[in-house]
């Protein structure tokens, strides 16, 4: 969840956040949130039609937990979606040399490795912007294009 700079945006109404001054930024912006952790979600089974995560893979103990969480709180049909830095694109790497502070202890992924980890779900969809890493050369909203291998920023869907 973060501090939900996007989530309500979007019409996102549901958060989970380990980080209780994260998770009070949040509610402040009217995302209902709950305190806890993507490896063990405090949801019953078949809770949500869409569970979506933006940049939290790299911050995950347990991928493939987190991941299996997702689809237990799923109903039939849900979708699952995972947005995330590729650890091949230029802005991952450019962090991982820089040493951003944010992200100093993250852990990036291939479009791959991110697919593997959703066991359990079908009908990928790959779709992928951010072309340059450089602020300068992008000029507003890019256009998103679908497979992988030339963005930066990688959205997966697959349902349950």
């Amino acid at each position: 969840m973060g501090t939900d700079k996007f989530a309500a945006a979007i019409g996102i109404c549901h958060g989970l956040e380990p980080l209780d001054d994260f998770a009070e930024i949040a509610r402040s912006r009217g995302v209902e949130v709950v305190k806890g952790v993507a490896e063990n979600l405090p949801y019953p089974a078949a809770s949500f039609d869409l569970v979506l995560m933006v940049t939290v893979d790299c911050f995950l103990d347990d991928v493939p937990k987190a991941f299996a969480e997702a689809h237990r709180v799923l109903i039939p049909g849900g979708s699952f979606v995972v947005a995330f830095l590729d650890k091949n694109g230029s802005i991952a790497k450019k962090y991982k040399e820089t040493g951003m502070a944010a992200y100093q202890n993250a852990r990036f992924y291939s479009p791959d490795e991110i697919a593997d980890a959703m066991a359990g779900f079908v009908g990928f969809r790959f779709a992928q912007t951010l072309f340059s890493s450089k602020r300068k050369e992008i000029k507003g909203v890019e256009k998103p294009a679908f497979g992988v291998g030339k963005g930066s920023f990688v959205v997966v869907a697959g349902l349950k």
